[in-house]
């Protein structure tokens, strides 16, 4: 694969995909690990070219420099996703990192590696501020489970298809966590979110922030397109 030196990027990746798609993302690795990059880069492209070759082109950037020239690329695009090696970050930057990111435009999708103790102790924070927060040990069948279901919900927001014409939302029930599965349970059984709070002990506040990660997760806006969702896929009754 081309490859281009172009500062502060360590490597900008040639698109994979057709020429004539109608959806263009652009996903920027940042990390210390050329190897690591290169590793998701190469899974991202076979996700991509085996479920979404004619539906999207996807250019790929190696990032090892956050600063004003990166967050302002960021900040141009609603097609931009960003993926955070927080091995790469001291502890002060990664807080530098986070509160930019969250003044980008809100259509700025993230996700997060980091180790396993890291994993244990930070992922509810982490989770506050990243779409997706993930241990760098997971096994690559369930990292692939992952990014389809990304790219497939970043596809049916942004994109001018409906969800039901590409990947089953079973897959996508592997990206929730054991609190926004007990939460999903009981929004489909029809649980207002003050019924949901008090019955796991939570505020409504925390249960209206999973209700919008879920969403965000199958990759629609309203608990009305999830239910048609998954009716028209007849994973509900």
């Amino acid at each position: 694969m081309p490859l281009m030196k172009i500062e502060p990027f360590k490597y900008q990746y040639n698109n994979c995909g057709i020429n004539n798609t109608t959806e263009k993302i652009n996903f920027f690795f940042y990390s210390d690990s050329d190897l690591l990059a290169y590793s998701l880069i190469q899974l991202v492209q076979s996700i991509s070219d085996n479920d979404y070759a004619h539906l999207i082109k996807i250019n790929f950037f190696h990032v090892t420099v956050i600063n004003e020239a990166v967050i302002n690329m960021l900040r141009s695009s609603v097609n931009n996703v960003i993926i955070f090696d927080l091995d790469s970050m001291f502890y002060t930057e990664k807080i530098h990192v986070i509160n930019d990111l969250k003044k980008t435009n809100h259509t700025l999708q993230s996700i997060a590696l980091c180790n396993d103790q890291e994993f244990l102790i930070y992922y509810r924070f982490y989770s506050s501020f990243f779409e997706l927060v993930l241990r760098k040990k997971i096994k690559i069948n369930e990292l692939t489970k992952y990014f389809s279901a990304f790219i497939d919900g970043f596809i049916a927001r942004h994109g001018e298809f409906s969800p039901s014409e590409y990947v089953s939302s079973k897959h996508y029930f592997y990206m929730l966590t054991d609190k926004e599965s007990a939460i999903l349970k009981k929004i489909l059984a029809g649980e207002t979110n003050k019924k949901i709070a008090n019955t796991l002990f939570i505020s409504e506040k925390t249960v209206c922030s999973h209700r919008s990660k879920i969403y965000s997760k199958f990759g629609v806006r309203t608990l009305s397109e999830l239910y048609s969702r998954l009716k028209h896929e007849s994973l509900i009754v």
